[in-house]
């Protein structure tokens, strides 16, 4: 099927997906987003691709080439272009996670790996996953506390980076198993400041206790976590 690109003149035709088409359609309704708006935002009405806490609490969200942030006091910005804040990432990402330990912020998208410090790209990166015995198109990654460093699930094993060394840790991957609760196919996860981490999936979350190592909860995040921003009327036009 052809379908006509938005924005080119009249002349040009390109082919173009159904999926292609219904992507540009999401990225122009999610722009004229209004940050005054009583309506959540627009990341509450589906899934997102990935979810991450930074130094500050602050939560960021990401779905195709937007972000967005809700801080500790659950003020919501409006989408934000991915690029403008990051340059150099691709128009989406797979996979978020902020490090404590060098406070710097990684994200993953088919076989690479990118990490910043603040909105600028580190030094010798991206990387490529699979050079370090890293999956391509993780499924989710976060800093788990208790082992001291991030950990990256894909189907039904996990992996687990060193920081230090940017390889794999000996030993795994191992079964998602180990993770009593968790399901396969987490899209995103994250851990609050009361140290337990909460996995995603779709419209669904499940939260894991470190010290249970096993979920202890679980529910629909855009109804029932208010720190996800979706409880809430924007309060900021400011990308934080």
């Amino acid at each position: 099927m052809i379908w006509r690109q938005a924005g080119k003149p009249s002349g040009e035709l390109s082919v173009r997906l159904p999926g292609q088409v219904l992507h540009a359609v999401l990225q122009q309704w999610e722009l004229t987003e209004t940050p005054h708006s009583s309506q959540p935002p627009h990341y509450c009405h589906g899934r997102f691709d990935a979810i991450t806490m930074d130094q500050n609490n602050t939560v960021l969200v990401f779905r195709g080439s937007f972000f967005w942030t809700v801080s500790p006091t659950g003020a919501v910005s409006k989408a934000g272009p991915l690029q403008q804040r990051w340059p150099e990432l691709p128009t989406a990402i797979e996979a978020a996670a902020f490090s404590p330990l060098d406070s710097k912020l990684y994200f993953f998208k088919g076989r690479r790996m990118w990490r910043y410090s603040g909105s600028h790209l580190d030094s010798g990166f991206p990387r490529i996953t699979v050079e370090s015995n890293f999956p391509r198109h993780p499924d989710c990654a976060f800093f788990y506390a208790p082992l001291g460093h991030m950990i990256l699930f894909k189907g039904l094993r996990y992996f687990v980076l060193n920081l230090r060394t940017l390889h794999a840790e000996p030993y795994y991957p191992r079964r998602l198993t180990d993770w009593t609760g968790v399901p396969q196919g987490t899209n995103g996860a994250l851990t609050r400041p009361d140290g337990r981490l909460y996995l995603f999936r779709e419209q669904r979350f499940w939260r894991f206790d470190p010290l249970k190592v096993r979920v202890t909860k679980e529910g629909l995040w855009a109804k029932d976590l208010s720190w996800a921003g979706c409880n809430n009327s924007p309060q900021s036009n400011t990308i934080l």
